[in-house]
């Protein structure tokens, strides 16, 4: 048992998801222009790098993960307050300091959990097998273990997640498909898709201005990205920083959200 310090400097646990194009990778790149979030090491597993290296001024140190056992690394590093001596400095050429983690792309990381865990490693033209109910079980204690490692355990960096975003359809009144409409929520198979979430204390839905409802866009006038952070009938989404925002027709949003915006939402030092 320990004992929890509330009057602690608060870090960013942060899971944004969205469609491709929808700003994520725009968003995590924003943590280098705060000196309260940079240095920030990046990594990358399937997302979009090549956007961070058109960015104007300061830019993450960018890593591509190739194997999920790479994350141990990772995680004993920063777990042990980024010591010099370390393999992940070593190898892989990180410097001691850096105060944001980001991993751009969860969902494919599920993606090789579920490779490790079905025992393949596709190649173009093979089918893969279907996950049984073991398999899906597997996963989930796999990416509960990730979840938690780093956003609930290395509480002395922001950690930021990004994830793509997957659309299911709900009933209004259930079985008349009539009433069916679509709900965003993360892109994750299986259970994980309401546990993985649990672990961050915000999740931010992304989407571009042009994809909502005229009322909201007129409300915010963003110039590009609109984030969700209160769940409602179509979206999930949560906000335990209190990061506040509009509201729109009971859902909370924020315009061209940024990580500097969050990091004075939460009084970050």
């Amino acid at each position: 048992m320990q004992i929890v310090n509330l009057d602690q400097p608060e870090s960013l646990a942060v899971l944004v998801y969205g469609k491709p194009g929808s700003g994520k990778t725009t968003f995590l790149g924003s943590a280098c222009d705060d000196d309260r979030s940079y240095p920030v090491l990046h990594v990358d597993i399937s997302g979009n790098p090549e956007t961070l290296a058109k960015r104007k001024g300061r830019k993450p140190y960018v890593l591509r993960l190739d194997k999920l056992s790479e994350l141990n690394a990772i995680f004993d590093w920063f777990s042990k307050g980024q010591p010099t001596d370390h393999t992940v400095v070593e190898k892989l050429g990180c410097k001691s300091g850096y105060k944001t983690l980001v991993f751009d792309g969860i969902t494919a990381i599920q993606r090789k959990s579920f490779n490790i865990v079905l025992g393949q490693e596709l190649k173009p033209g093979d089918i893969p097998k279907k996950p049984e109910w073991n398999d899906y079980s597997a996963v989930l204690r796999q990416m509960l273990v990730i979840a938690t490692c780093f956003l609930q355990q290395l509480r002395s960096v922001h950690v930021l997640v990004s994830c793509l975003e997957h659309t299911d359809t709900r009933y209004r009144v259930p079985g008349a498909a009539n009433t069916a409409y679509a709900y965003a929520e993360p892109g994750l198979q299986g259970q994980a898709v309401t546990e993985l979430p649990g672990e961050a204390l915000a999740v931010m839905r992304f989407a571009h201005k042009s994809t909502l409802a005229p009322e909201i866009d007129k409300a915010l006038r963003a110039k590009y990205t609109i984030a969700q952070l209160r769940e409602n009938r179509y979206v999930y989404a949560k906000d335990q920083h209190h990061l506040g925002g509009t509201i729109v027709d009971d859902a909370v949003y924020l315009a061209d959200p940024t990580v500097p915006m969050l990091l004075d939402a939460i009084n970050a030092v």
